[in-house]
């Protein structure tokens, strides 16, 4: 049996009361001393307690700030409009008395006021506030507990890290993408709490799930922003040692060079650059060492591989797997794993396409790794495209003119004309001048020259020459014909010997002074080579190569004086002398003397004033087909032609 229980209670204001004093902490010292950053406040919102950390935070003093109205010490800055700071404060605390319960609040921007001493004015800073109830043992409210964090450094560093972020366009795109998540997650946390308020039995399951959420996207923004920047500097120093490449001699040695540095960024194994043709095929340029493929440099794809490669071209950058037309040859070891992605970079410069870059990893997460670097990829697209423009497109029109001129030749797509060469004393024609016009309408000047710079200038020359001297059988029997010939047909000799044969008539060959000749004693040797019965003449006199070092190295039997000489020579009295010097040489030299592009009759009358020989221009004619110069104006005497002995030409004619 248990004895009674014995309770001993301490007298009031004995020893064990007083002790029992000593023991209990400060609680207004521990408060005030918290890390954190605290503010108490009255249901009227006064203020009744503040913590140190707050203070510091708040560039305040307990003394300046206790007993005052919260919104009295920390008002909106005056000078900013668009400030929410006090409205979405105040409408936070109002919830709190209203309903009793805490509120979180979005991060906010809530400018704080300096001390005089420190300048005055307000200084920027961004809070995430949380205001909770305090309530007595009846339930009522007795006091609000604003905790804030400054979150103005990590809020000033994701700007920070916005700015550096738009040096490239997908940094730019990740970022803001970045910062409209974190503006969205905020307004739905903001959207979360209005409607938290609506059920206060899950307000405090939501609340911890909402600050879960937003620890998280912190963390999330963060990691991202790491990558982010680790991938900056990885490809803004490949960036910089492909901006140092320069275009090589050829386009081969550029793309080759192009593919090798290619092939040093990382998860790039196989680089490979593609020029398009004139006639839109592509053609393998250049490709790194490495991997085994199906291409030839210079070599056109082959059909199938090319469509497909043309059809990518059209729909813009292009990241998908390893096309097999590019795979390693058979029985033949393969010097890297088949790779698994490709991505094919269109090269272009304004609206006309140059080709493609097309690069390709083995990585196993080979498309998602080629996507994220299409970006990177497309700014090297772009160097490859300026380093190879000049060159591709010069090939291109190249190969362009070349077609056509194949097509010309091959259709004979030309007419030969004529213009009537007369003697100016008696107005009768002694020659015809065989010219060309082409179909298409191209000038011929630009057509012979597009001809020779690709190397088939006398193939054009001949065509031209055999053409004519067919269509001449129809001109009257004693005209005899002038055809031009570019030194370098004289030079080729044989052939030009072989056209000129089957000619029924006398030939004069017609050499532009605007054309150099390499040596004349060469270029003698070769019109004597052509027959004893082909004549020289020196066209365009006094406009080109050398003034008149063709006409005294070659000796030719005619002189054809340029027509810019010839054009208003009867208002210049300069042109009149020069020409009537040429008169004085021709009659020297043994040589006629021909005036081109006379006009008008003022022109003609000046021109036989001077006693040039013989003349051709508009006011005769102009260039004609065969049938309608062919019987056309009175023909030559030769018996009356001649005013002295034969100068070296055909008797009589000069």
């Amino acid at each position: 049996m248990k004895g009674p229980t014995t309770t001993t209670t301490a007298a009031p204001g004995g020893p064990g009361t007083r002790a029992a004093k000593r023991r209990e902490p400060d609680f207004r010292a521990l408060f005030e001393a918290a890390p954190g950053l605290f503010l108490v406040l009255r249901p009227d919102l006064t203020i009744v307690a503040v913590s140190d950390a707050y203070l510091a935070a708040t560039m305040t003093t307990r003394e300046a700030i206790l007993g005052r109205g919260i919104f009295n010490v920390f008002p909106d800055d005056p000078a900013d409009d668009e400030a929410t700071g006090v409205h979405n404060l105040r409408a936070s605390l109002a919830r709190v008395v209203a309903e009793h319960v805490p509120d979180s609040m979005a991060i906010q921007k809530y400018d704080i006021r300096r001390p005089e001493a420190e300048g005055g004015g307000f200084e920027v800073r961004y809070w995430s506030p949380v205001n909770s109830p305090v309530h007595d043992a009846a339930g009522r409210l007795r006091y609000i507990v604003h905790r804030v964090e400054d979150v103005t450094d990590f809020v000033r560093q994701r700007e920070l890290d916005s700015h550096q972020a738009r040096e490239t366009a997908t940094l730019r795109s990740h970022a803001a993408a970045m910062e409209a998540e974190v503006l969205a997650r905020a307004q739905e946390l903001a959207a979360a709490n209005r409607q938290l308020h609506q059920a206060n039995a899950e307000l405090r399951v939501l609340h911890d799930d909402v600050r879960q959420r937003n620890a998280a996207l912190v963390s999330e923004v963060r990691a991202a922003s790491l990558t982010l920047a680790e991938r900056e500097q990885e490809w803004s120093e490949q960036a910089v040692a492909l901006s140092r490449l320069e275009a090589a001699e050829t386009a081969e040695e550029t793309a080759q060079r192009i593919c090798q540095a290619m092939t040093g960024l990382r998860g790039i194994d196989l680089a490979i650059i593609v020029g398009l043709d004139a006639a839109d095929r592509p053609v393998p340029l250049g490709r790194s060492a490495t991997g085994d493929v199906h291409l030839g440099v210079n070599q056109p794809l082959p059909p199938d591989l090319a469509a497909r490669l043309r059809d990518r071209l059209g729909s813009g950058p292009w990241v998908g797997s390893w096309d097999v037309g590019l795979g390693p040859r058979a029985r033949r070891r393969a010097v890297m794993p088949e790779p698994t992605a490709m991505a094919l970079l269109p090269l272009r410069t304004g609206l006309r396409t140059l080709g493609a870059l097309v690069v390709a990893t083995t990585d196993p997460d080979g498309i998602p790794r080629l996507a994220a670097r299409l970006p990177v990829l497309e700014s090297f697209a772009a160097l490859t495209s300026a380093l190879l423009a000049v060159e591709v497109m010069a090939r291109q029109q190249r190969g362009l003119i070349d077609g056509q001129l194949s097509a010309v030749l091959a259709e004979r797509a030309f007419t030969p004309v004529f213009q009537p060469i007369v003697a100016l004393d008696t107005g009768a024609t002694v020659a015809y001048e065989a010219l060309t016009r082409f179909h298409d309408g191209t000038r011929p000047d630009r057509r012979f020259a597009d001809a020779a710079a690709l190397g088939r200038g006398s193939e054009l020359e001949l065509a031209c020459l055999e053409a004519a001297i067919e269509a001449s059988g129809a001109l009257p029997p004693a005209a005899w014909l002038s055809l031009n010939a570019s030194p370098a047909l004289v030079l080729d000799g044989g052939r030009l010997r072989r056209v000129l044969a089957r000619a029924s008539r006398r030939i004069v060959l017609e050499v532009t002074e605007h054309v150099p000749i390499e040596d004349y004693r060469v270029f003698r040797k070769a019109i004597r080579a052509l027959g004893r019965d082909i004549r020289l003449a020196v066209d365009d006199a006094g406009a080109g190569f050398a003034s008149f070092r063709h006409i005294v190295e070659l000796r030719p039997d005619f002189v054809k004086i340029d027509m810019g000489l010839v054009h208003a020579i009867e208002r210049d009295s300069a042109r009149q002398a020069l020409v009537a010097g040429m008169v004085y040489f021709a009659a020297t030299s043994r040589c006629g003397l021909i005036a081109e592009g006379i006009e008008t009759s003022a022109e003609r009358e000046v021109l036989r004033r001077l006693k040039v020989d013989l003349g051709q221009g508009f006011l005769y004619g102009r260039p004609a087909p065969v049938v309608s110069v062919a019987g056309v104006g009175p023909q030559p005497d030769a018996a009356g032609l001649g005013r002295r002995p034969d100068p070296g030409g055909f008797a009589g004619l000069s």
